[in-house]
């Protein structure tokens, strides 16, 4: 079975549960949606489309295949017959989202198409996870504890309009040339920042050494600003107060050495 370029999300998440999964799979995606979080109107009865599905199928593959076209049909989205072939639908079929779950704001036809890009591999629910989750590491993966010491650099980006004052809870490694940089490598979402012209580079203090947890930046999905972030697993970025608890002064720890602005 092969989508045409309307092909809906839903009958991508029942697409993947069939090729992975056989006709066991679909069931079990009947039952992700139905538990789906935010399960508004229409989820959890084409939830039940997709069991009754199911039930229909067969026991073969080709009787699942039948049973995810039933599903995408029922979600409004056409789906082109023809013969299974291990792959309900392409990679970009796959990508495209129906109105319908782009007006709940969990995810977009942009967004989506370029996480695929990104990560060929990627599943429906490793895409939602960055969406949910917003690790700032790269899935799967968790920063490394690492001790700053003494004399220790590292650059971070602010709003433009901060005060001196103001110390974030994340650094890099690295040195930052420019906004680009911050958005994409960094993976800053807007509503994070609305600006980041200003870069500030910090020192730690004299005496002391910072436990922090260093790792590649992972990357981010701004459904507010329709864009996928991707990181940079070449960088090192530092979450530098979040072992120290709350109630801390983060000047007490790291200083100002240098501001600059970039474009």
């Amino acid at each position: 079975v092969t989508g045409n370029d309307t092909a809906g999300m839903v009958a991508g998440m029942v697409a993947s549960g069939v090729t992975a999964k056989g006709l066991n799979g679909i069931e079990a995606e009947a039952n992700k949606l139905a538990k789906a979080p935010k399960g508004i109107d229409g989820v959890t009865e084409k939830a039940g489309n997709l069991a009754e599905d199911v039930g229909k199928a067969g026991k073969g593959l080709e009787g699942a295949a039948k049973g995810a076209e039933s599903a995408a049909e029922d979600a409004g989205k056409v789906v082109e017959s023809g013969t299974y072939s291990g792959d309900l639908m392409s990679a970009e079929e796959a990508a495209r989202y129906s109105e319908y779950w782009r007006e709940l704001g969990i995810g977009s036809d942009n967004t989506w198409k370029a996480f695929k890009d990104a990560n060929p591999n990627g599943t429906i629910d490793d895409y939602f996870e960055i969406v949910q989750k917003q690790s700032p590491w790269p899935l799967g993966e968790t920063g490394t504890p690492t001790t700053l010491k003494a004399g220790d650099r590292f650059f971070m980006a602010v709003e433009n309009n901060a005060p001196e004052n103001v110390i974030g809870g994340f650094g890099v490694k690295e040195r930052i040339d420019s906004t680009d940089f911050v958005r994409n490598n960094l993976a800053v979402k807007y509503d994070w920042k609305t600006s980041c012209n200003v870069i500030r580079e910090f020192e730690v203090n004299s005496g002391i050494e910072l436990n922090v947890n260093a790792g590649p930046v992972g990357p981010q999905i701004d459904l507010g600003a329709d864009l996928y972030l991707p990181g940079d697993t070449t960088m090192t970025q530092y979450d530098l107060f979040s072992n120290l608890g709350s109630g801390i002064k983060r000047e007490d720890y790291v200083h100002i050495i240098d501001e600059y602005w970039v474009d």
